[in-house]
């Protein structure tokens, strides 16, 4: 069904222009030649992740396709470059034929589900895999091959950070330019009865920091009023959905989907799956991806990676701290106490 979709593109060429049919034959001509839809590019030696899953239009089981959250490429691979980490992302191939794929499905039109036909179905969200396939899937096993690698390099002790980047709408719709989501963190110390200080000094010093850095750049709402540091609508942290008005909302946000889903997001695979000691999803309105990339040299984006960076830095020292003061017999274990070999 699918490739008769997309062949039926390809039978009625009128409303085309010559060099979008040539861009799209070219396009489909290099997918098949080419074996992997994504790539990891390794920016550093550091153990730090970066995954931008929502850069290309995806189908997700159950639901509407996911819709591409533009630019989440292009600042994953900054604050990958700035982190010296590795990024996961879509290739810059396959962005380009989903999108000529979907701008000339809107020019046949059609039936209401057309975007659902015309969809690669192998281009599943990897943000939304069931917990029983995680492990056979091709994007999760990339995932996985990274950190196998850091751990054969830097020992299995060693802490590894993955850092999910996400697009939201401006506010107000969207409650802040930025939400950070340590909800498989939170889930990770629940079900392994973890002492909770880190995650807490974690989730502190990732507001602060983080708040600092869009302080900066002067983000504005749609009437015009620049958004201050002294508000609520630049930066919140997400622990637990269930702290939040619209819980399943804010599921999404927190970056775990609840139990009973069965489904893994991003950071729970990196977190349950892959033996990441810390994993944060960062949803980022247009404005502030807009604003991230503005000049040649990344300010903005150099500013994001070492709030990030410093917040990651104080949870680590809060874990050996932990561990150097030889906690009373009874007493829960660090969150990251399995690994305390990471560089700060």
């Amino acid at each position: 069904a699918w490739r008769a979709a997309v062949d039926g593109l390809f039978a009625d060429t009128a409303s085309l222009s010559p060099e979008a049919l040539d861009d799209l034959l070219e396009l489909r001509h290099g997918r098949e030649a080419v074996a992997s839809r994504f790539e990891v590019s390794r920016k550093g030696g550091r153990p730090v992740l970066v995954t931008a899953p929502h850069c290309i239009y995806l189908r997700r089981d159950g639901h509407t396709p996911h819709l591409e959250e533009k630019f989440t490429r292009e600042v994953g691979e900054a604050l990958a470059e700035e982190l010296g980490g590795s990024v996961l992302t879509w290739t810059k191939d396959e962005q380009r034929w989903s999108q000529r794929l979907v701008a000339c499905g809107r020019q046949h039109g059609g039936d209401p589900g057309w975007l659902q036909d015309i969809l690669d179905p192998r281009n599943r969200d990897p943000n939304y895999l069931r917990a029983d396939e995680v492990w056979a899937n091709p994007w999760f096993q990339a995932m996985q091959g990274v950190a196998r690698d850091w751990r054969l390099a830097f020992g299995h002790g060693i802490q590894m950070l993955h850092v999910d980047v996400h697009g939201c709408q401006d506010p107000p719709t969207t409650p802040s330019h930025l939400t950070v989501g340590l909800g498989a963190m939170q889930e990770c110390a629940t079900r392994l009865s973890m002492d909770f200080s880190e995650l807490a000094v974690f989730r502190d010093a990732l507001h602060a920091e983080l708040t600092a850095v869009l302080d900066r750049l002067g983000l504005a709402f749609e009437n015009g009023a620049v958004v201050g540091a002294g508000t609520s609508n630049l930066v919140r942290v997400i622990l637990d959905a269930k702290t939040c008005p619209d819980q399943h909302r804010a599921r999404a946000f927190a970056g775990a989907w609840a139990a009973g889903s069965c489904r893994l997001t991003q950071t729970q695979q990196a977190m349950s799956c892959a033996d990441f000691t810390h994993a944060v999803q960062l949803e980022l309105s247009k404005a502030l991806r807009i604003a991230l990339l503005k000049g040649r040299d990344h300010a903005a984006i150099a500013r994001l990676a070492n709030g990030l960076q410093a917040a990651w830095v104080k949870a680590k020292q809060h874990a050996r701290g932990f561990a150097a003061g030889a906690p009373e017999a009874g007493s829960k274990p660090a969150l990251a106490g399995r690994a305390l070999r990471g560089d700060s």
